[in-house]
């Protein structure tokens, strides 16, 4: 009789260790899915970012070449006056 009480001590308290390494470990998956969920959101906020710069890039390049075509036809015009 006294053995199984040992015994019963014994797996209860192994229980409860296996108890809290489960729960740190629970916690540890939910901090880190939740620093998964702020990397994707990162992620996007650069794409977004990224195509607005793209956006900007391609205006600013289609505005250089329309200044550059009036410069050359400027150019033009005082070379033949």
């Amino acid at each position: 009789m006294r053995q199984t009480k040992e015994e019963m001590e014994r797996y209860k308290d192994e229980c409860e260790e296996f108890n809290k390494r489960l729960q740190v470990e629970m916690m540890r998956r939910e901090e880190a899915e939740s620093e998964v969920a702020a990397l994707n959101r990162r992620i996007q906020l650069l794409e977004e970012d990224l195509e607005r710069s793209e956006e900007r890039l391609a205006t600013a390049t289609a505005k250089l070449a329309e200044a550059s075509a009036a410069a050359d036809e400027s150019e033009r015009f005082v070379i033949t006056n």
